[in-house]
C-alpha cells in the first residue's frame, strides 16, 4: 500500500466503525436488521421505504464491505439486484446478509428532495436508526450514532484528551462533531456547518495549521 499519506486510524460510516491503520476493527455499532418491524423486519422495511421515496440505489455496509441494491443494473451485476418490484422477488440472499449491518445509505436527485426524505426516514424509523443528510446523500447508521459520538468513543478507547480534538466538515452529517470538538467548517460548506463551528477554513491544510498553532 502507498504510505505517503499515512493515518493512525479510520472512523467510518458516520462513526459506527473504527479501524486502526492496519484495517483491524476497533469497534463497530451495527444495526439489527432482523428485528421485527410491523409485519416484516427492519432491513426489509428500510430498503422498501428508501426505494419508495427515492427510486434509487440503497447501499448496505458490513464493516469494510459494501452491498448495493440498484434499480438500474441491467442484470443485477455483482453487487446489485434489480427485482425491487415486486419486492418479494428481490434475491433472498440480500436479506440473509442484513441480519446485522453497519449502515445504509442512498442518494436523491437534489438536495431539496434529500432534506425531505431524510426527515421522513427519521420520523418513521428514528427509534432504530439516525438518518443524516450529506449533500444529496443520506447516511443511516444505528440510532444514537453520529460522527461526534464516534469520535467520543474512539477518544475514550485511546485515552485522547477531547480538548485536543479538531474536526473539519462541510455538510449536515458533520454537525454533531463540529459542535462537539473545535469545529472547522469548510468555506465551501453549508451555512449550518459554519454556524456551529469555531473556525471557517479554506482547506484541510489550514485546519492542520490552525490545530498545531492552538495546541
Amino acid at each position: 500500500k502507498d504510505k505517503r499519506f499515512g493515518f493512525d486510524f479510520i472512523l467510518a460510516l458516520n462513526g459506527a466503525l473504527a479501524m486502526d491503520a492496519d484495517g483491524n476493527t476497533l469497534y463497530e455499532y451495527p444495526i439489527r436488521g432482523d428485528q421485527p418491524y410491523g409485519d416484516t423486519t427492519l432491513s426489509r422495511a428500510l430498503v422498501r421505504r428508501i426505494w419508495e421515496l427515492t427510486g434509487r440505489q440503497c447501499g448496505i455496509a458490513f464493516g469494510d464491505t459494501r452491498l448495493d441494491i440498484h434499480p438500474d443494473y441491467p442484470d443485477g451485476g455483482k453487487y446489485g439486484w434489480t427485482q425491487l418490484d415486486p419486492f418479494d422477488d428481490l434475491e433472498k440472499d440480500v436479506f440473509s446478509k442484513m441480519d446485522t449491518f453497519s449502515m445504509l445509505n442512498t442518494v436523491c436527485e437534489n438536495e431539496e428532495t434529500t432534506t425531505r426524505v431524510t426527515a421522513t426516514l427519521l420520523e418513521e424509523f428514528g427509534d432504530y436508526v439516525f438518518p443524516q443528510q450529506n449533500g444529496t446523500c443520506i447516511d443511516i447508521p444505528v440510532r444514537g450514532m453520529d460522527k461526534g459520538e464516534g469520535i467520543a468513543k474512539y477518544a475514550a478507547l485511546m485515552g485522547v484528551d477531547e480538548n485536543n480534538i479538531f474536526t473539519a466538515g462541510d455538510n449536515f452529517n458533520d454537525l454533531p462533531m463540529l459542535r462537539r470538538y473545535h469545529g472547522c467548517a469548510m468555506a465551501s460548506g453549508v451555512q449550518a456547518a459554519k454556524d456551529v463551528s469555531e473556525f471557517i477554513c479554506r482547506d484541510i491544510a489550514e485546519v492542520v495549521d490552525l490545530a498545531m498553532k492552538n495546541h
